[in-house]
């Protein structure tokens, strides 16, 4: 039922329309994010926001915001982990990971790719 549905508006599979539905947003500059540190941003005039890091030079990383345990948004960086500051849940900040506190689930993450000097999420 749904591969007709899809077919319908020229799509295969359920990948093609999530593919289809996403879009690249302009998040900050380079210099927003500092090695080690993450900034919080709104993904262009969405209520929508991605968590972004540079866990080591040149290397930019954007992911949900919000705790898996509790969907509180996250505070910030502490070594190399994101941290929710509700129930002390850490995340990496290069691959969205838990590694640890009461989740075991990582955190969506989204593709980022850098032009000039301009971060870009595609979501």
């Amino acid at each position: 039922m749904i591969g007709a549905g899809l077919a319908t508006i020229g799509l295969s599979t359920i990948g093609d329309a999530a593919f289809a539905a996403s879009k690249t947003y302009t998040v900050c500059k380079t210099s927003a994010v500092k090695v080690g540190s993450a900034g919080i941003f709104k993904l262009g005039t969405t209520k929508n926001y991605v968590i972004v890091t540079q866990p080591k030079k040149g290397t930019f990383k954007a992911f949900s915001p919000f705790c898996t345990h509790e969907q509180v948004q996250l505070s910030g960086v502490s070594g190399s982990n994101l941290v929710c500051k509700q129930h002390g849940a850490t995340f990496s900040t290069t691959t969205g990971a838990a590694t640890g506190g009461p989740t075991r689930r990582a955190l969506t993450s989204y593709k980022v790719t850098v032009s000039g000097t301009s971060v870009k999420v595609t979501a």
